[in-house]
Order: structure tokens, then C-alpha cells, then sequence
């Protein structure tokens, strides 16, 4: 298995397309993972590594809940049971997590590329040049955050706006990848609220799944919401 012959054909469609093309957004019937994504936002979370000889990815989050209704696509559990596994993490445990956000309005740059930066994120970022592979049990690898496991943290990236102008005064779009100035998916989050491009509630509902940096507390928000507290 080499990854960088195995996964190739991701780096040849970043290098020929990915600056200067709208992807198609995956979601359909059989691919739910990207359907109504309610929140905004979009996250990947990895527990393993297959490239240079690595066998862990970088350690950036911890698993605090698996919903397992929330993805029956993967995991194959019937929604309607309500199926769920609390994690209890522990060092030896390694996670990476990073995920984007994009506005409300349908026109804003950001909610426009949303595919594009979906694919940098999740196919060449993730897979191709990290080597990142395997989901956590029963979670989508990659899907709405709604769909994901609940995380104490994740890391945040964004396709930023570009245009280039050809010889004949042509203008195009050309799109750049990268981490986000802010240091979290959390707090990236956050600051779109303030400025109006999502919700105070979107906002905060971000920061529940995938930033709250303490599975503890998570775990016992997600179990109170449930009426459940932990044993002594």
C-alpha cells in the first residue's frame, strides 16, 4: 500500500482544478453524510495514519460521544433506536480533527466553495499529504458536524477568495487553501457570529460538538440532555 501512488489521481485534480473550480457538494441519498448541514459546518476526524512509516495521526482532540442514530449510513444502526457510545479517552489515544465553516447567505464566497474546500480538506490535506485514514468506530469520517462525534477540539481551515487576470485582462477565480487565522474551528466560529455571517446559536452549537476542550464536560452536557447523570 503507497499512499502516494494509491491516493495520486487526489493530487493530480488539486493541482489541474482545485484553485480554480466550484465543486459539486456530495450530499444525495446515498451519500448523507453532507446532507442538511443545519450548522454550517463540516468536520473530519482521523484515528490513523498510513504515510512515511506513521502509524498515529497527530494528536489534536479527543472523542467525547458517538451518536451512533445521527449516521445510520455508516454505522448501520437503526436511527430510531437513539445508540450512542460515551468515549473515555485516555493518552494513548490519538485523534485529529479539523473542520471549516461557511455562512448563512448562498452567495457568500465562502458557501459558494464549500465542495472545493471539502475536497482540499478531506481528500488532499487529510488523506493525501497528512496519510490520515480510519474513522472513529461508528462515526462518518468525514461529514456534517451534526453527523460527527462530539470532539473537545478541531482545528479549522477555509478556502480563501483569489482572482487572477490572464494576459487578455480575463479575470478568474483563484482560490487558495490553509488553516484559518483563528486557532480553532470554535473560534473561528465565534468570530463569524460577531460579524453577522452565521448565528449566535450556530455559533455555540459549534463550540458543544467540537470545542468545548473538556470531554467531561461534553459527556455530561450530552447526558443531561438526556436526563442521565454519571454514576459516582
Amino acid at each position: 500500500y503507497v499512499l502516494s501512488q494509491d491516493a495520486g489521481r487526489v493530487k493530480s485534480v488539486h493541482d489541474a482544478a482545485a484553485a480554480t473550480t466550484v465543486f459539486e457538494w456530495p450530499g444525495s441519498d446515498y451519500m448523507t453524510n453532507f446532507n442538511n448541514c443545519a450548522a454550517n459546518a463540516v468536520t473530519c476526524c482521523y484515528v490513523d495514519a498510513r504515510l512515511d512509516g506513521a502509524t498515529d495521526p497527530e494528536d489534536n482532540s479527543d472523542v467525547c460521544v458517538v451518536e451512533l442514530y445521527a449516521a445510520p449510513k455508516t454505522n448501520h444502526i437503526q436511527a430510531n433506536g437513539g445508540a450512542y457510545t460515551i468515549f473515555d479517552a485516555n493518552a494513548d489515544d490519538k485523534t485529529y480533527c479539523h473542520g471549516f465553516v461557511y455562512s448563512d447567505d448562498e452567495d457568500a464566497f465562502d458557501n459558494r466553495v464549500k465542495a472545493t474546500t471539502l475536497f482540499e480538506m478531506a481528500m488532499y490535506d487529510g488523506l493525501y499529504t497528512k496519510g490520515y485514514v480510519r474513522n472513529v468506530p461508528g462515526a462518518p469520517m468525514c461529514g456534517c458536524i451534526e453527523q460527527m462525534p462530539i470532539v473537545s477540539n478541531a482545528a479549522c481551515v477555509e478556502t480563501k477568495e483569489g482572482y487572477s487576470i490572464s494576459a487578455d485582462g480575463d479575470v478568474s477565480v483563484y482560490m487558495t487553501y490553509g488553516e484559518c487565522e483563528e486557532s480553532s474551528l470554535s473560534e473561528k466560529a465565534s468570530a463569524m457570529a460577531k460579524t453577522g455571517e452565521i448565528s449566535e446559536g450556530t455559533a455555540l452549537r459549534i463550540k458543544d460538538r467540537a470545542g468545548s476542550g473538556d470531554c467531561e464536560k461534553s459527556t455530561a452536557s450530552f447526558m443531561n440532555s438526556k436526563f442521565l447523570v454519571k454514576s459516582a
